[in-house]
């Protein structure tokens, strides 16, 4: 259900206004289509007064080249430094903002409010930047012709209220120390006071962030709280939470709303299965016993209704005691070259037990890499039969995971029986 956002007009005059780092964007399509400028540009900014802070994005849609010829050619640089010019003019007092949540300030040409949504946009000058031609604002040509509109960004990172994970224990995100980042996804990390080690941090906010995001961030989450205590299964160790970052008061209350930021997992020090397969110096551990508990992995999830769908060696992490453990069991996103034939289309939309086919399907095909590359004579003949059962094409006809367990459990017989 929507909630209803309360707007606040400024009343006061001494606001600051801080663009955010980083935050600019531009719809780049334009590169493709041969003209001279995005459609559509954006920065996002943070209005302080004395204890209040509003989250902000301003988005100017639009032409300005083709409408107005006054308006020169820029780059991008330049085009960042025109839109940070004209969010400095704007008079936020004149700006209904939502409070408590992003704040997106529209603004286009008139002649482009075909409808008659827009407003004139409140400006502190009627001028903008300098008048030199080769420096002149973009918006300047413009400047009276300019109107607005507001809605709650729907671009926003979507954070979790903490009731949706009760069953987890809790960290503040202040207590949170990154010591490194794997491959710009997720965090390891230390929490403060806490000495009993390392763990990987995935946070709900991520590069390239799309609000499907968060619903990928709790199903992960949900089959996490499902397989605690589950052997070969990643394991949650807490949510990490904090005050609503978009909150529009400063001052901090026992009522403050507290949403969740990400999930600290275990980390599992000794890499991937992807790393064992390619590098050399992970080829002394003892891999026999991986192929089984990957297995027994897979079919716990299975047994819990849960098809993981991205099964791979990137996918299967190697523990300090030298265990297998599945991780990313979100079961919401897959790599096509890991999916089997008959999930070309529309692979998540499939039933549950055919979703759970194509893991077998990927698990052959990863004791398929680990024969030619790990195995040596008769366990490179097993690891293949078992394979080749696993990657019939016909799913009904393939071999089932706890016949495959029995099987490889000749690899490695005193463990995990």
């Amino acid at each position: 259900m929507a909630v209803k956002r309360q707007a606040t007009v400024l009343k006061a005059t001494d606001h600051m206004l801080q663009f955010v780092a980083r935050s600019y964007r531009e719809d780049e399509g334009y590169l493709c289509q041969g003209t001279s400028e995005p459609e559509s540009r954006s920065i996002d900014v943070e209005l302080h007064t004395v204890d209040l802070k509003w989250h902000i994005k301003v988005t100017f849609e639009g032409l300005l080249q083709s409408s107005y010829p006054r308006c020169l050619p820029k780059t991008k640089p330049k085009r960042k430094k025109d839109l940070q010019e004209l969010c400095a003019q704007i008079c936020f007092g004149n700006v209904p903002l939502l409070n408590d949540t992003v704040t997106e300030v529209v603004i286009t040409l008139a002649s482009d409010d075909k409808q008659g949504q827009f407003a004139r946009l409140p400006l502190r000058s009627p001028t903008i930047g300098v008048a030199a031609p080769e420096s002149q604002n973009q918006f300047a040509a413009v400047i009276r012709d300019l109107r607005f509109r507001v809605q709650e960004d729907a671009s926003r990172v979507l954070y979790p209220r903490v009731s949706s994970v009760a069953v987890l224990p809790k960290r503040w995100l202040s207590t949170i120390e990154i010591i490194d980042t794997i491959g710009g996804k997720v965090d390891i990390v230390q929490v403060a006071g806490d000495v009993t080690g390392t763990f990987i941090y995935k946070k709900v906010e991520r590069p390239f962030y799309e609000q499907g995001d968060t619903a990928v961030f709790q199903q992960e989450v949900e089959n996490m709280q499902l397989c605690r205590g589950v052997q070969h299964v990643v394991q949650p160790v807490a949510v990490v939470v904090s005050r609503n970052p978009y909150q529009t008061s400063k001052i901090e209350t026992a009522s403050d709303p507290v949403v969740i930021r990400g999930v600290l997992v275990e980390y599992h020090s000794r890499g991937t299965l992807r790393d064992a397969l390619t590098s050399p110096a992970h080829r002394g551990l003892p891999w026999q016993r991986w192929p089984l508990q990957i297995a027994i992995g897979l079919s716990d999830l299975h047994l819990r209704g849960i098809a993981h769908m991205d099964i791979k060696p990137e996918n299967i992490v190697i523990s300090a005691g030298g265990d297998a453990v599945i991780i990313d069991i979100g079961g919401m996103g897959f790599t096509r070259e890991w999916l089997a034939p008959e999930m070309a289309n529309r692979p998540l939309s499939r039933p549950l037990r055919e979703r759970m086919q194509n893991d077998i399907w990927a698990f052959g095909k990863i004791l398929s890499s680990m024969a030619e590359h790990l195995g040596n004579g008769w366990e490179k003949r097993l690891l293949r039969i078992v394979a080749a059962k696993a990657c019939i094409k016909d799913p009904d006809s393939r071999i089932t995971l706890s016949s495959a367990s029995t099987m490889l459990a000749r690899l490695a017989p005193t463990q995990d029986q």
